[in-house]
């Protein structure tokens, strides 16, 4: 039986940042890549019937999209209660009108992603300025109750100073942090051994670690990490750092969410944009519809090869539950022996 406890809904493709790392810069930014309120409120209702806790809006930037209002309204509006949260780079809740009008009409949680430490940074990761206005959109959101994180993609333009821009935004009425180490959903020209060289995770796992203690300073410990790399990746040195702050795998695994685009297919995450494996009021358009539509391909055969173990060694590790393998991006270009031929050599790239 399916436990559906969050439905991440892609608004549009739209965008009015270019970030770096964007796991759907391959759709290109498409303005005219919408979904209709309509159809939107058709999937609300669909949440509503499966007894969905979350119901996340997503992008391109949702912000952008026209009728974000009504739609949290409606998710207000159903009889089963649902909380109505977006994933943000909060570039327009900088208007403090138009972030008390979202939040007025039923925002229950907000993720705004930052992106560097200053205007600089910003415009090298995400090409356009844009850190006055990200810590102008904290400040506006920290004079309500409604609850928010603020996240942060952490690459090697941004990891040496990522607690300048934690330290802005926790002045600025931040609480509660999350980070994420980029996943490579692209094909790359390099493969096993020699992608991980090019794509090196422990330069970023020990820029982290080194600057905890002052992470812990600023947050009074609450932050954590979200599900990235697979736990084989790190050292028990890392492991001991990270104790307590590494997030749950993801719903790939956990088979507790859905993820539709801006077309109403169901993805197996939002990663993995060209993975239709199911299209809403074609193949389903009820809770139990669907609950029947997963036992049968495209959705079965789809989520049973991203679940698959990279390795047998992974029946046999006492990370099993935590980890389930590492998410399925990471090895779409190295392979779990590479993996460990790097991991015991690392130190000489």
């Amino acid at each position: 039986m399916l436990n559906i406890d969050q439905c991440i809904i892609t608004l549009t493709r739209n965008c009015n940042l270019r970030c770096s790392f964007c796991y759907a810069r391959r759709t290109g930014y498409t303005a005219n890549e919408t979904i209709e309120s309509d159809d939107v409120k058709k999937i609300i209702d669909f949440c509503n019937d499966a007894k969905v806790k979350f119901v996340v809006f997503s992008g391109g930037e949702p912000t952008m999209y026209p009728e974000l209002k009504e739609i949290i309204k409606y998710v207000k509006s159903r009889e089963h209660k649902m909380l109505a949260t977006i994933a943000t780079n909060g570039i327009l809740l900088s208007d403090y009108d138009y972030c008390k009008e979202l939040i007025e009409n039923g925002l229950d949680y907000i993720d705004v992603s930052l992106k560097g430490k200053n205007e600089d940074e910003c415009l090298e990761v995400v090409g356009q300025e844009c850190f006055a206005k990200q810590l102008e959109a904290i400040h506006n959101i920290s004079r309500f109750s409604t609850e928010f994180t603020c996240s942060m993609v952490l690459t090697c333009s941004n990891i040496d100073g990522f607690c300048e821009a934690i330290e802005a935004a926790h002045k600025n009425g931040a609480r509660q942090f999350s980070f994420t180490f980029p996943l490579d959903n692209e094909e790359s020209e390099f493969k096993n051994v020699e992608y991980l060289k090019h794509n090196n995770p422990y330069i970023l796992i020990e820029k982290f670690i080194s600057q905890i203690d002052e992470l812990n300073r600023i947050t009074k410990g609450e932050w954590w990490v979200e599900y990235t790399f697979p736990i084989c990746v790190y050292t028990e040195k890392h492991l001991e750092a990270f104790k307590g702050k590494l997030a749950a795998p993801c719903q790939i695994y956990k088979g507790n969410g859905a993820t539709f685009d801006t077309g109403m297919n169901l993805l197996p995450c939002s990663m993995f944009i060209d993975n239709k494996i199911g299209k809403f009021g074609v193949d389903f358009s009820t809770y139990e519809e669907l609950e029947k539509y997963v036992k049968y391909d495209p959705y079965k055969s789809t989520i049973a090869r991203l679940s698959r173990m990279p390795s047998s060694d992974c029946n046999d590790c006492e990370h099993l539950e935590a980890c389930h393998g590492g998410c399925p991006v990471f090895w779409k270009n190295c392979s779990y022996d590479s993996l460990q031929e790097f991991k015991k050599n690392y130190s000489a790239f």
